[in-house]
């Protein structure tokens, strides 16, 4: 790749890929889902995948993919749509360990590869289809996005790479992903971990407007629930790596019933700690937050977030 390039990362998923392609579209959870990228212009890369515990699980999924490749062509009448037959191809000289994939090059409207990858360690099945305008295939791409791709982590209880949207954080192993929203100036990410544990993260911005007309700490305090108390008093602040960051570890109250309310909470519990922290990213125009609940404070403090907001981890 010649082109800037970052680490796309969700769902235990990470590969490079050039900057300018972002998602469009997500859906689906950690077994099974489905993930597209565009840049300004075009679609630029699909992600499908799912479980299997099958040891040929490679070479049936690529013996599918290449039927349903083949199939909306072959049944129509006059010219043929797909000019070139799909041609397997190396491009991966050695795949990491438990890995399989095998590659496919085709040329129809647009010009495309695609790779069909089983992984025995995770037993996941993926599908990464990249895209390119007639007569502008790149292999050099598509190796660097095989050669950087991982479909999940190699220590099963270390963090978690997550990288979209200019949104780049590590999250711990354990921590499922359960609801998110990406809109414009507003990005939040909803996880669900072990024992009662519940964690999101949320970004806001252009920083500058929004506190335009009121200070740091007046903005979050505003952030928690109506109904939830937490109080000037609670809040603690600090300078870490140049940005001023605001913190709350307490058991607020009203916190418990606005999360069951809201569907978050699935048992009746005692009480319910958070441990919050936000902060204001001049370097990036964004203000941050994340907060972990959990049925005890220590169990809540030690939600162990690394967020990468202009560089280096912030919000830990």
């Amino acid at each position: 790749m010649t082109e800037p390039t970052y680490q796309f990362g969700w769902r235990r998923f990470q590969f490079e890929v050039p900057e300018p392609w972002e998602p469009s579209h997500l859906e689906g959870d950690d077994a099974g889902g489905y993930a597209r990228l565009d840049d300004a212009l075009r679609t630029r890369l699909e992600l499908k995948w799912s479980r299997s515990y099958a040891d040929d699980a490679c070479d049936v999924a690529f013996r599918r993919y290449l039927k349903q490749l083949v199939r909306p062509y072959g049944k129509r009448g006059g010219a043929a749509v797909m000019p070139h037959e799909p041609k397997e191809i190396s491009l991966v000289s050695r795949w990491p360990d438990g890995m399989r994939g095998r590659t496919v090059r085709w040329s129809a409207e647009v010009d495309g590869l695609a790779t069909i990858i089983a992984c025995s360690r995770c037993n996941r099945v993926t599908a990464i289809q990249v895209f390119f305008p007639p007569g502008e295939m790149q292999t050099g791409l598509m190796r660097r996005i095989l050669e950087t791709f991982r479909d999940h982590p190699e220590d099963p209880d270390g963090p978690v790479g997550w990288s979209l949207y200019r949104m780049r954080f590590q999250a711990p192993a354990r921590w499922r992903l359960v609801a998110h929203r990406f809109g414009p100036g507003y990005a939040e990410m909803n996880f669900r971990g072990p024992d009662g544990l519940l964690a999101d993260l949320r970004r806001w911005g252009p920083a500058e407007i929004i506190l335009k007309k009121q200070n740091l700490l007046d903005w979050y305090l505003a952030q928690f629930p109506k109904g939830v108390t937490v109080e000037k008093k609670d809040v603690t602040q600090a300078e870490v790596r140049g940005d001023v960051v605001l913190a709350v570890a307490s058991e607020p109250r009203g916190l418990l019933a606005i999360l069951r309310r809201r569907g978050r909470v699935e048992v009746a519990k005692q009480g319910l700690c958070l441990q919050s922290v936000a902060w204001h990213c001049p370097a990036g125009n964004r203000l941050w937050m994340t907060d972990v609940y959990a049925p005890t404070l220590p169990a809540a403090q030690a939600g162990d977030w690394k967020v990468f907001c202009h560089g280096e981890a912030q919000g830990a």
